[in-house]
């Protein structure tokens, strides 16, 4: 898929360009089986999974996440596959009902979270760089819907 590594990325190429992802790889808290699907199809079903969430869902008072958030993580994730992007190295709930997206690997990470209907809020951290903070928001027309 040529992503670039965290390392090569600028704040401006965000929302087109994401890191190599790491295959397989999976959220702790929604372990699924694999069966054959490849790692978007794997991050898909974890989004899917989150519907089904309550609150309390980690037993320390975490907020389960809103339909629309779930739609929107799942209309970016449908958009970045069909961009050929990398798929994330895990894809989680976060404690406050928004949902995470993490690329990592030994360059770097790069954290996306879905904290409202269509908007992104990210940072990177590559070691020995500016940690870099942004977001962005994406509207209805991004394809997979």
């Amino acid at each position: 898929m040529g992503g670039a590594t965290t390392a090569d990325l600028d704040a401006s190429s965000l929302p087109i360009q994401f890191v190599s992802g790491r295959p397989g790889a999976q959220s702790p808290a929604f372990e699924l089986p694999v069966y054959g699907q490849d790692a978007w199809d794997q991050i898909m079903a974890q989004l899917r999974a989150m519907r089904g969430l309550p609150d309390d869902w980690d037993g320390l008072g975490a907020q389960a996440p809103l339909g629309e958030i779930v739609d929107s993580a799942v209309e970016w994730a449908r958009y970045l596959r069909t961009q050929g992007q990398a798929p994330p190295s895990s894809v989680m709930a976060g404690p406050n009902g928004t949902i995470v997206f993490n690329w990592q690997d030994e360059s770097g990470y790069l954290d996306a979270e879905i904290t409202k209907p269509h908007y992104v809020e990210w940072m990177r951290m590559v070691p020995g760089r500016p940690t870099c903070h942004g977001a962005f928001e994406y509207g209805t027309s991004l394809g997979g819907r």
